[in-house]
């Protein structure tokens, strides 16, 4: 699991929130050490609630280890009890202050404070791939917002899943869905006559799939982040058509935390469904 992490940028996401993506951030962070020579992580913008909606406990926190490089803000340089260098100060303004890049000098806890948009993270991702020698980059991503993953070139991405018995029919067709659209090929609008191929700009959602003629039997979109359907309404235009990408980013694999299920009952589900899905269990379940 760890080996396809180092030296590629690999963004956290996840299905709804307070899915436990920082937790399983904060689970990564010291396998990765372990292996990377260099390791930068961040967030996109910021949560502002210090406890779990869901279960009360307190947000979890992260501890910076020397070395470490993070992107985050002036402000949380300044409640911060590590010690750091700042390496760079990017030419962006939050309501936090200045974004800033630093290198941790002295293990201490930390706040992550990201840019606030993808223009903003398309630039520091950027600056990290061409200015510094950060080869491993990992984006704690806001939730449902797997559009950001499209700020780095060849960028993965691993989608954190909180299942419950409530949400666990939603759950499986997530991933089922998941499984289908990272299988699409790839190609080039002038690999396809005119006449048989629909352009989607834009997000593919199902009205707009809905208005698409008959005569088009294949549809090009720029990537599986443009696609807003849900399994039953993409399952249902793949009867009629079929669909390409001018871009493709990988879904390294899908972590599951669990809450009021088990991993038995869990994992029968994926048989039923027949899902043979990479999984990985979150370490941090509610039982």
């Amino acid at each position: 699991m760890i080996n396809s992490i180092i030296n590629k940028t690999t963004f956290i996401t996840g299905n709804s929130k307070n899915a436990g993506k920082t937790t399983f951030l904060n689970y990564l962070l010291p396998l990765i050490r372990k292996k990377a020579d260099s390791l930068c992580y961040m967030t996109i913008g910021i949560d502002g609630e210090k406890e779990d909606m869901i279960f009360g406990t307190p947000k979890p926190g992260i501890t910076a280890e020397k070395n470490d490089y993070i992107v985050t803000c002036e402000y949380a340089l300044t409640v911060t009890d590590a010690v750091f260098e700042v390496v760079e100060v990017f030419p962006f303004i939050s309501k936090l202050g200045r974004l800033v890049l630093i290198r941790i000098l002295r293990k201490g806890s930390i706040e992550l404070i990201g840019p606030e948009n993808n223009s903003q993270l398309d630039f520091i991702l950027k600056y990290l791939r061409e200015e510094t020698v950060i080869k491993t980059n990992l984006i704690d991503g806001a939730v449902n917002r797997i559009t950001q993953i499209t700020s780095a070139p060849e960028a993965e991405f691993i989608y954190v899943m909180k299942v419950s018995q409530k949400n666990l029919i939603k759950s499986l067709n997530q991933i089922k869905t998941l499984n289908l659209v990272k299988k699409f090929p790839v190609k080039k609008e002038k690999d396809f006559e005119e006449e048989e191929c629909f352009v989607c700009e834009g997000a593919l959602t199902n009205i707009k799939a809905s208005k698409i003629p008959e005569a088009f039997n294949i549809i090009l979109i720029n990537d599986f982040t443009k696609i807003f359907l849900n399994w039953n309404e993409l399952s249902d235009l793949l009867k009629r058509t079929t669909v390409y990408y001018k871009e493709k980013f990988h879904l390294n694999f899908i972590s599951v935390n669990l809450f009021d299920i088990t991993r038995e009952d869990f994992n029968q589900a994926l048989t039923k469904n027949c899902i043979n899905e990479k999984v990985v269990f979150n370490p941090y379940e509610y039982i």
